[in-house]
């Protein structure tokens, strides 16, 4: 199974888009209705996937569309901040547990700093383990999360879908969750042909103190990045990259002046996030 479960980040001081109604609805077993908001409409869908490592394989999807220039984000947004998304799915029936995972996002660079998230579309994988895997899940979902052009616009959508075991669901919203689930990142530790982290070391040699990350891609750097998170709470600013090719070998740094969690950075644990066009893993490392 992909990556561990993560928690829904606190959207706080933000005004709600409350504007939201349906666009069309899909009379069919595993597609919920379009519900459009502002610059975005959204939807559930769910299929089973039996090879994917679910216990009883059931995933659901949450799918955004974005309008053209319009982003949404990551479940950690980057320097520029941002608002993560928000699932609550308290409201369901014959839900035991869930998993929200999380496809490998982009590094966004607008005028007023980075943010980490995906622009487009993004289908948001989320494992749904039944009380009773016989008997029909009730999904239904409160979701937050940001719509940000020049300004950010925390969108709240009530998203229902009935899914039936017993009736077979499209083979079209099967098809778009296996390529959702396929994105996310893996777990580094279980396959060598995941980027990898090769080296991590402070760098005192300048003014600043510097966490220096090196990394191999064994599969291609092309389009190779990094993003990080303090395990814990701990604010960790992203990392710019120094140097990297086509050749399977890329270096970053962190200016750890920029977070007063990091004045003592040895022994800090981070969860790393490597990206490439080959590929995505993630990993937990402590600071040397």
């Amino acid at each position: 199974m992909r990556v561990a479960v993560y928690k829904a980040w606190a959207v706080a001081g933000l005004a709600i888009a409350m504007n939201c109604q349906p666009v069309a609805a899909l009379a069919q077993n595993s597609t919920g209705e379009w519900m459009k908001g502002n610059n975005s409409r959204i939807r559930l869908l769910a299929a089973h996937l039996d090879d994917a490592g679910q216990p009883g394989g059931l995933f659901a999807g949450v799918q955004i569309e974005l309008e053209p220039g319009w982003k949404t984000y990551w479940r950690s947004p980057g320097d520029a901040g941002g608002v993560p998304p928000e699932l609550d799915w308290s409201n369901s029936k014959n839900i035991a547990a869930t998993q929200l995972l999380f496809p490998a996002p982009s590094r966004l660079v607008d005028p007023s700093g980075d943010s980490i998230g995906y622009k487009h579309s993004v289908i948001l994988p989320v494992g749904v383990l039944p009380s009773a895997a016989n008997k029909p899940v009730n999904l239904d979902l409160n979701i937050i999360f940001g719509v940000c052009k020049n300004i950010c616009i925390p969108e709240e959508h009530d998203l229902k879908l009935t899914y039936d075991p017993a009736l077979p669901p499209g083979a079209d919203d099967a098809a778009l969750l296996k390529r959702a689930l396929d994105s996310v990142p893996v777990d580094a530790s279980k396959d060598a042909k995941a980027p990898q982290i090769s080296g991590m070391s402070i760098d005192k040699s300048n003014a600043k103190a510097y966490l220096v990350i090196e990394a191999t891609f064994p599969l291609g750097s092309k389009g190779a990045d990094l993003f990080l998170e303090g395990v814990n709470g701990i604010y960790v600013p992203q990392p710019e990259k120094l140097a990297g090719n086509d050749d399977g070998h890329a270096v970053f740094r962190v200016d750890l002046s920029k977070s007063d969690d990091l004045k003592s950075p040895s022994g800090k644990e981070l969860r790393l996030t490597l990206i490439s066009g080959a590929g995505a893993s993630q990993t937990v490392r402590a600071i040397p």
